[in-house]
C-alpha cells in the first residue's frame, strides 16, 4: 500500500505508473479499505486506559491484545487515507490532464461512498470547478451532481463550499462563472431543506453581485501581476541582502 501511495505521488517520468496506482488505489480505499458508514478513528483518540487498565502490569489478554492490535491497524490505516488524500491533490494540480481528471473521479468516488476525508475531498473536488481545461472543470460540475444524486442532505455543505470558491479573490471569471451555473442546478423546494438551500442560494447571489461591482473579488490576471511583482521585489530585496554581506565580510 505504502509503495501505490509513493507512486501514485511521482511526478517525475513516465505518468502511465502513477495513474494506474491512482486506480488501484480509488478501487481499494473506496471499497474494502474504508468503512462505509463511520470516520477512522487515530489511535490517539481510544481509551486505552479502559482496555490496559489503569494499574495493570500483566500481559493483556488475548481479547484486548486484538482490539490493541485492530485499534493500531485503523490508525495506520488512517494515515495511509490521508497520505492518498495528499496525492490525489497533488494529481488534480498535475500538468497532465488525463491525471487530473483521474484525480477528480476518485475524489468524487470518495465523497459518494466513504465518510473519511470528506472534507478535504469535498474542497479539492470543488476547486476542480477553476481547471484550466474547461471539459475538465465542466466535469467537476457533473461529478459534483454525482455526489449529491447519492447523498442529497450534503446539498448545503456542496452549495456552502462552492460559494467559498466563487467568493475567492483573485478568481478566474471563467471558475467563478462555472461555479454559479453549478449552485443554480442545485435542486430546490419550497419547504424544508429546500426552502433554506433556496434562500441561502440567494444571498450568496446578491453577496456575489455586490462583491463584482464593489471590485472587492478583483480579477486572475491582476491577482497574478501582483504576485509576479511580489516576487520581483523580493528577488531585488534578496539581491540587496546579499551585496551588504558581501561588503561586510571583506576585511579592513
Amino acid at each position: 500500500l505504502d509503495d501505490l501511495i509513493k507512486l501514485a505521488g511521482k511526478r517525475a517520468g513516465a505518468r502511465g505508473p502513477a495513474a494506474a496506482a491512482l486506480d488501484a488505489l480509488a478501487d481499494l480505499f473506496a471499497g474494502p479499505l474504508l468503512p462505509p458508514g463511520r470516520r477512522l478513528v487515530p489511535l490517539g483518540a481510544r481509551n486505552l486506559g479502559a482496555v490496559m487498565g489503569a494499574t495493570d502490569a500483566a500481559p493483556p489478554s488475548k481479547a484486548k491484545a486484538r482490539v490493541l492490535l485492530f485499534w493500531a491497524l485503523e490508525d495506520a490505516l488512517k494515515r495511509r487515507a490521508s497520505d492518498f488524500m495528499d496525492a490525489l491533490g497533488e494529481a488534480s494540480r498535475d500538468a497532465l490532464p488525463m491525471l487530473r481528471s483521474k484525480a477528480a473521479r476518485a475524489l468524487a468516488g470518495l465523497l459518494a461512498s466513504r465518510p473519511e476525508g470528506e472534507a478535504r475531498a469535498l474542497a479539492a473536488l470543488v476547486n476542480k470547478l477553476g481547471d484550466p481545461a474547461r471539459r475538465l472543470a465542466s466535469d467537476a460540475a457533473h461529478l459534483l451532481d454525482g455526489v449529491l444524486a447519492a447523498h442529497p442532505a450534503m446539498a448545503p455543505v456542496v452549495a456552502d463550499a462552492v460559494e467559498k470558491f466563487a467568493l475567492r479573490p483573485g478568481q478566474a471569471e471563467r471558475a467563478r462563472y462555472t461555479a454559479i451555473l453549478f449552485l443554480s442546478t442545485l435542486p430546490l423546494a419550497r419547504s424544508g431543506a429546500g426552502a433554506a438551500l433556496a434562500a441561502r442560494l440567494v444571498d450568496c447571489y446578491f453577496g456575489l453581485f455586490r462583491a463584482i461591482l464593489s471590485g472587492g473579488l478583483g480579477h486572475a490576471s491582476a491577482a497574478a501581476a501582483a504576485r509576479e511583482a511580489k516576487a520581483v521585489a523580493n528577488g531585488k530585496n534578496n539581491k540587496r541582502a546579499g551585496k551588504k554581506g558581501r561588503h561586510k565580510a571583506r576585511p579592513a
